[in-house]
């Protein structure tokens, strides 16, 4: 089990057990696609979890969502499978965004915590590759994708809200902006995994030099506070608000 998730989830069915409609005693009734993901049967565990999420009774379960972005995740990093399945990233995120939707009392995604980060991390990635290369419209969309799963989350609304200026989106930057001052009300350190620290360390340098060539260095200042005590022992944040 070479990814980290995959070791955190092997107890995930019996947590799974102690929230919403399942018995405190019954165990995971989809643990059997989770086993399939860490044996490496990607395909098998994609066609049993998308015949649950097809039938009428079952279209709402959170977990078999879950289970197959995790598998579509894997499958989208290996060459093997990029000719059958070359939207393999991109069901990913479609079905993580799925889960989350159907999950409406938020009694299932705080299992798959680490998963979710490993996710959003790769999905940030990309969305700063397309920011570098200035392809303001992709980076837009895989911040977006990431907002999809998790609303909160400071380090895409920033980048999404900085490509749209330079997309000459202002309105709808404004408007995204609006929403990470929400978000940052309710943000902790604790938010900042180990896998999204280069995002937020980006997104919020990107945010404070657009702040910074507007004249407007203040609306960045709650930003690089909020996370001043994660980069305390990083040169580059450092060097970056020393010199701010």
């Amino acid at each position: 089990m070479k990814t980290s998730y995959l070791i955190t989830l092997l107890t995930a069915f019996l947590i799974i057990g102690n929230v919403s409609h399942i018995d405190a005693q019954e165990e995971d009734p989809y643990k059997d696609i989770l086993f399939m993901i860490i044996d490496g049967d990607y395909e098998k565990a994609v066609s049993k979890a998308e015949k649950i999420t097809d039938k009428d009774k079952t279209h709402r379960e959170p977990v078999p969502y879950i289970y197959a972005s995790m598998a579509y995740f894997e499958m989208s990093k290996k060459e093997e499978f990029q000719e059958d399945y070359p939207r393999a990233f991109r069901d990913a995120i479609k079905n993580a965004y799925k889960a989350k939707r159907y999950d409406k009392e938020n009694a299932y995604m705080p299992q798959f915590t680490n998963y979710i980060g490993e996710l959003k991390a790769e999905i940030m990635r990309e969305a700063t590759f397309q920011y570098q290369s200035e392809n303001w419209r992709k980076s837009i969309t895989y911040s977006k994708y990431v907002t999809r799963i998790d609303p909160e989350d400071i380090s895409a609304l920033l980048l999404k809200g900085v490509a749209e200026v330079k997309g000459r989106n202002t309105y709808q930057a404004k408007t995204t902006f609006e929403e990470a001052k929400e978000a940052l009300k309710n943000f902790t350190a604790s938010d900042v995994s180990l896998d999204s620290k280069d995002a937020y360390l980006y997104a919020v340098m990107e945010y404070a030099k657009l702040m910074a060539e507007a004249g407007t260095k203040a609306n960045a200042q709650p930003y690089i506070d909020a996370v001043a005590s994660i980069y305390e022992d990083d040169a580059e944040f450092q060097n970056f608000t020393d010199g701010y």
